[in-house]
């Protein structure tokens, strides 16, 4: 996993079990490491996750097998735990924004 000059991340437990299932699924499917290009700094909305250290931004723009990554990513990541969106599709600045979001039981 690699980490964009002046990215700031919080490292706490949940931090460092999500990147290395991120890292675990770029390896998988784009064949390289996984590369953080916002944790809480950046420019987010107002009650983002970012914030509070529990959401982060990760490159796609140079990522061969988009589909795949996206695709294995939402996988591996349980859905009751994480929220994973390909934002900016097809846009100079796409990116994989993953966060770390518990849904309330039904």
């Amino acid at each position: 996993m690699k980490f964009k000059q002046n990215s700031i991340v919080i490292f706490n437990t949940i931090a460092q079990s999500t990147f290395r299932l991120v890292d675990s699924a770029y390896q998988l499917a784009a064949n390289r490491e996984a590369l953080l290009t916002a944790g809480i700094n950046g420019d987010h909305g107002e009650n983002s996750l970012h914030y509070q250290g529990l959401a982060w931004d990760f490159r796609l723009n140079d990522v061969k097998n988009k589909d795949l990554l996206f695709a294995t990513l939402r996988a591996e990541l349980p859905q009751a735990l994480y929220d994973v969106v390909w934002e900016g599709r097809g846009e100079k600045w796409e990116h994989l924004h993953v966060e770390y979001d518990v849904k309330p039981k039904r």
